[in-house]
């Protein structure tokens, strides 16, 4: 083979590698890369580190603890993320930072399965290395994958998706709002009366071993851990297996803090704070974060570090997470949605409404607007005919931009609320249904 044979060749293969790895990354379902790969990408230090299934993942937002608390935080849980993925989660979180707190939720900590979709969502963002190999084949040997390359390749598991893909598959990946899953919805929820649940006996199943590894991982890198409940309603046996592990996480000399049991504290309004029986909302979400800031930082004496030069970048990151709320707006096609991810110092939102009467007829509405500090005027006039409210978001990052909103847009009113016409995609796609099914 000549030089020029040689050259056509090399050049082949690294055009061949380029497109598969580029292709790799668009057929990806991006919710693990969305809320964890700048943990493994970013130069940070961090204080608290989040883990646990959906639960946590709606309710603790590390940008909101960074400006209230000044606590440096990263939210690693992931949808149906039980402690055997907990405890590869941790893992690999500690191969890179040393926190001096890892909080786990409780919800479903003692889940001995795992299934496919929990698997991804938890791990596809890790990356290669020995704890993942661990992982992988922990996964095969539980017949959670079929085989290794489920898990390694996105091409391999992934490469149907080219028939599914949407707008959301082409933004970039920020991640800034560092693994807060944003849930807008509003579920008029009854609060369920407070059940004892009597203790279960903890079984040596693959939860309780998995749990033992984690205490064990965090007393080799000196970190404390703390075991939550976050706020929901929960039956008697859900509630009797978080008990018993409350117990269990104590007498081996880490703590507990159960949340469900401090709802009064907290603040919390059943009826609006909730996206549907078991997850909270952003509002409730405020609500938690702020509680369980400033239990964190006065349990364990945690340095508010907006002041420290050092952690400059976090001031960066602060205000690049609004384009992250941006984008999540420009994806909604709800008011009450736009208005709650609004909610943010960097932003403003405004109301042009036809009839003032709307705000009471839609439920949460008043709760929403007062969330947000969203202002509003009647104004017909500057409405077209066949539209009854205008939503404008003012980017405030740039002052000399602040009297033009950076989005704009129309809604119609029906008995369900308001709704836009313009039919833009959803936010993204649930590609493992079956993650969903939490008691």
């Amino acid at each position: 083979m000549n030089k020029r044979q040689f050259l056509s060749v090399f050049i082949f293969i690294a055009l061949g590698l380029v497109i598969w790895m580029q292709l790799s990354k668009l057929l990806a379902f991006k919710e693990s890369y969305y809320h964890k790969l700048s943990y493994y990408t970013d130069n940070r230090d961090y204080d608290v580190l989040f883990f646990g299934a959906s639960r946590i993942h709606n309710a603790i937002d590390p940008m909101q603890l960074w400006d209230e608390q000044g606590i440096a935080s990263y939210n690693l849980s992931a949808a149906g993320e039980s402690m055997p993925l907990s405890y590869f989660a941790v893992k690999s979180a500690l191969e890179y930072y040393t926190p001096k707190v890892v909080v786990i939720d409780g919800g479903r900590a003692l889940d001995n399965d795992v299934k496919t979709g929990q698997a991804h969502k938890c791990l596809d963002a890790v990356p290669f290395g020995k704890v993942k190999q661990e992982a992988i084949d922990y996964m095969v040997a539980h017949d959670v994958v079929e085989e290794p390359l489920d898990l390694m390749s996105r091409m391999w598991i992934y490469h149907s998706r080219i028939f599914e893909l949407n707008r959301y598959d082409f933004e970039l990946w920020r991640g800034k709002l560092k693994g807060l899953d944003i849930s807008t919805s509003i579920y008029k929820l009854q609060r369920n009366e407070a059940e004892v649940g009597e203790k279960v006996s903890l079984e040596d199943g693959e939860a309780i071993r998995a749990f033992d590894k984690v205490m064990d991982l965090c007393r080799q890198k000196n970190v404390k851990i703390l075991l939550t409940m976050m706020p929901a309603n929960y039956s008697a046996k859900r509630l009797g297996m978080f008990n018993s592990l409350e117990a269990y996480t104590e007498e081996n000399g880490f703590d507990a803090l159960d949340m469900y049991a401090q709802i009064d504290d907290i603040g919390l309004d059943y009826s609006v704070d909730f996206s549907n029986k078991t997850h909270l909302n952003l509002m409730g979400a405020a609500k938690v974060t702020r509680f369980l800031g400033d239990y964190l930082a006065d349990k364990y004496g945690l340095e508010d570090h907006r002041q420290d030069a050092s952690y400059a970048t976090w001031h960066e990151d602060r205000k690049a997470a609004v384009d992250d709320r941006l984008q999540y707006i420009g994806y909604s096609d709800d008011a009450m949605e736009s208005l709650m991810v609004g909610a943010d110092q960097y932003l403003r939102t405004e109301l042009i409404l036809r009839d003032g009467s709307i705000i009471d007829s839609i439920h949460g509405m008043k709760e929403v607007m007062d969330f947000a500090g969203c202002k509003y005027t009647i104004d017909s006039a500057s409405l077209p005919e066949d539209k009854d409210a205008c939503l404008k978001v003012y980017d405030l990052r740039n002052q000399s931009n602040g009297g033009v909103p950076c989005i704009e847009r129309y809604f119609v009113f029906n008995d369900d609320g308001f709704l836009s016409e313009t039919g833009d995609e959803p936010v993204g796609v649930n590609y493992f249904l079956e993650v969903d099914g939490e008691d």
